[in-house]
């Protein structure tokens, strides 16, 4: 791991669905919970890793600025989207708050050209590539999930394999993919009240602070 990046990390896996659940979700509660969830993540002292989704960069971005939090983002995205490359992510980088690890595309997958547009359809095995590289993070406390569509079904089935043992919290609220894991979420040892908070409840700035110190307590444990 780069010198500067903090030891522990939640992976944040999070977006806008675009495709089947795209009805099924609220984009202004997916962004409170995004930044509240990042504000509790840094009060912390810990650090964030996320696949540089071009929808939440730009929360992640706001949050790092208000915090003043440098070294404290990992940003994995895979070598597809190099010519493609967010401003808010640019920024992320060039003010400070982190790093990028960039993950090889698969070769069957060619990179587009800077007037092409990189659909994330059509590199499937190179996204695959990415999550598992991301999921290898070191010092990572746990998943979790805000909104999203099939995308988010993929990292979780990886992180799950990878850690059996480790936490997957889904923030039901803002709906997506993450409010159907929020029904029967993997949350060893968690209070039942907060079990039951994550399918539905919208006090973000609560709910986040309960989660960290609920990962807070899982770390100590193991």
């Amino acid at each position: 791991m780069s010198i500067g990046i903090r030891e522990h990390a939640v992976l944040l896996a999070a977006s806008y669905p675009a495709r089947e659940y795209s009805a099924k979700a609220d984009s202004q509660e997916i962004a409170a919970a995004v930044k509240a969830l990042i504000g509790a993540v840094f009060q912390h002292g810990w650090s964030v890793v996320f696949g540089g989704h071009p929808t939440i960069s730009p929360l992640i971005l706001m949050m790092a600025r208000e915090y003043g939090r440098r070294n404290s983002i990992t940003i994995y995205q895979s070598e597809y989207f190099r010519n493609h490359v967010g401003q808010a992510t640019l920024a992320l980088l060039g003010e400070g708050y982190g790093r990028l690890e960039v993950i090889p595309n698969d070769a069957s997958e060619p990179v587009p050209g800077p007037e092409e547009y990189p659909d994330a359809t059509k590199c499937p095995l190179s996204l695959s590539a990415m999550r598992s590289a991301m999921i290898g993070h070191p010092g990572l406390l746990g998943l979790l999930l805000i909104g999203g569509d099939s995308g988010l079904a993929e990292e979780s089935a990886l992180f799950r394999r990878s850690f059996p043992r480790l936490p997957i919290v889904p923030l039901g609220g803002p709906g997506g993919i993450a409010k159907e894991f929020a029904k029967d979420a993997a949350t060893p040892g968690m209070d039942p009240e907060l079990r039951t908070a994550l399918s539905g409840s919208r006090n973000y700035l609560f709910l986040c602070a309960r989660i960290v110190h609920y990962l807070e307590a899982q770390r100590q444990e193991a």
